[in-house]
C-alpha cells in the first residue's frame, strides 16, 4: 500500500522550500546506495511520489518524511537540514577533538607511538562507517557498542 500524501506545487521554482528538502532526500538515498524504487518500497510509497519529492514538485509532511527517514536510518530533521557530507564532517570533528584530548593525556614520549599507530590504522582501514541512526547504540567516538 502506497501513501499518497503529496501535493503538486504550483509555486515558482525559486520560492519552493520543498526543493531543498528533495535534494537532501536524494543525497541521503544516494549515500545509502538505494535506487528510488528501493527507497520507495522501504518507505511504503510509490516511486513516482518519491521522485516528485526529490524533484521538489511535491509538498512533504511528517507522514511522508518519517517513513523515508526510517528507511534511510536518519532522523526526519536530518532530511530537512543536513547534507550527508555535513554529518560526516561534524562526526569527523568529534573524532579529531577526542583524539586530541587523548593525546594530551599521554606521556610525551608515547605520543609518537600513538601517532604511528593511527597512521597504520589509516593505511589499512581508510573508510569510516557511514552515519545513520544504526550507529546511535555505539560510542560516538570509538564505534564501540554500548551496554546501557
Amino acid at each position: 500500500m502506497y501513501c499518497s500524501i503529496i501535493e503538486i506545487t504550483t509555486q515558482p521554482k525559486e520560492t519552493r522550500v520543498e526543493e531543498d528538502v528533495g535534494h537532501f532526500i536524494k543525497e541521503w538515498r544516494m549515500e545509502a546506495e538505494l535506487s528510488q524504487g528501493e527507497l520507495a518500497k522501504l518507505a511504503g510509497m510509490s516511486p513516482a511520489a518519491l521522485s516528485m519529492l526529490e524533484a521538489g514538485k511535491a509538498s512533504y509532511s511528517k507522514r511522508t518524511l518519517v517513513p523515508i527517514a526510517k528507511a534511510l536510518e536518519v532522523t526526519p530533521g536530518m532530511l530537512l537540514d543536513k547534507h550527508p557530507r555535513q554529518v560526516e564532517s561534524e562526526r569527523g570533528s568529534e573524532f579529531a577533538e577526542s583524539i586530541l584530548m587523548l593525546l594530551e593525556k599521554i606521556e610525551p614520549e608515547d605520543r609518537e607511538l600513538a601517532y604511528e599507530l593511527l597512521k597504520s590504522v589509516a593505511r589499512h582501514k581508510p573508510k569510516i562507517k557511514k552515519p545513520g541512526l544504526a550507529g546511535l547504540n555505539e560510542h560516538p567516538v570509538y564505534g564501540l557498542k554500548r551496554n546501557d
